[in-house]
């Protein structure tokens, strides 16, 4: 009886601590290099192949058409390349922890380079070698005179946008030297942006890894490489180039534990 008495006169015990599905959230910024990647790429004109007047038609960074014309002539342009040229990016992360290891993370770019043109000079029925943006106006002018080409062979302004969600995993449980591995993959959209032209806008997939460095409870450093893959559209075809972008960064992340409400 007093074992009885003594058991219902105990406390109760507490209430289980409650606890978040969301472990932590991270806040990440970043910075570094961005690679370009040539994005329309058109071989020579055979000299047996037949063109449709009009159809050879190159479209400038300024808006303006140049027609190569429907043959390959003993003294012309040809062969048109156009580049993403190498240039700077910006990042930015807001990461979900899930478990100690795994995080969804929404992820936002900004990229800013130059776009540039280049083509092929062919001399007597010979190719001399690639003409680039720099020297295009006076060959355009000496070959192609009544067209009134001006300019429109590098875009100084172009810019990346990019947006999207990435499922990311550290591990933990590889590290070595106080550096942690990263991986993941993600997708979104890109809006690919020209100071003239109409706005380039695709879905991409991404692959990126890099390494994890704590500086302290709340601090890491990290470094990361991101392969970004999309298709390109351009005005002179009708199907979209694809193309791989990389960016190489380095950042901060700051990490905060989340309470849960009572």
């Amino acid at each position: 009886m007093a074992a009885a008495a003594q058991g219902a006169g105990a406390a109760p015990r507490p209430p289980p601590e409650p606890t978040s599905s969301v472990k932590k959230i991270a806040i990440s910024f970043g910075g570094g290099y961005y690679s370009g990647a040539t994005y329309f790429d058109l071989p020579t004109i055979d000299l047996r192949a037949q063109v449709a007047p009009g159809s050879n038609t190159l479209t400038l960074f300024n808006g303006q058409e140049l027609d190569l014309g429907i043959q390959r002539r003993p003294n012309c342009l040809d062969a048109p390349i156009k580049k993403i040229m190498p240039g700077q990016a910006a990042n930015v992360r807001l990461g979900f922890y899930i478990s100690d290891d795994f995080h969804l993370d929404l992820y936002g770019s900004y990229a800013k380079s130059k776009a540039e043109l280049s083509l092929l000079r062919y001399e007597d029925g010979e190719a001399v070698g690639r003409v680039e943006a720099d020297e295009l106006q006076r060959w355009t002018d000496e070959l192609y005179d009544s067209q009134g080409i001006d300019g429109g062979f590098r875009d100084e302004d172009f810019r990346s946008f990019t947006g999207g969600a990435n499922l990311v995993y550290d591990a933990s449980a590889i590290r070595m030297l106080g550096l942690t591995p990263q991986f993941g993959t993600g997708f979104g959209g890109v809006i690919n942006r020209f100071s003239t032209l109409e706005d380039k806008t695709a879905l991409y997939f991404q692959l990126f890894g890099g390494l994890l460095l704590p500086i302290g409870d709340h601090l890491r450093f990290d470094v990361r490489g991101t392969a970004t893959t999309f298709s390109f559209a351009t005005e002179e075809v009708a199907y979209g180039q694809q193309v791989t972008m990389f960016v190489g960064s380095v950042g901060m992340t700051w990490l905060f534990d989340v309470k849960p409400v009572h």
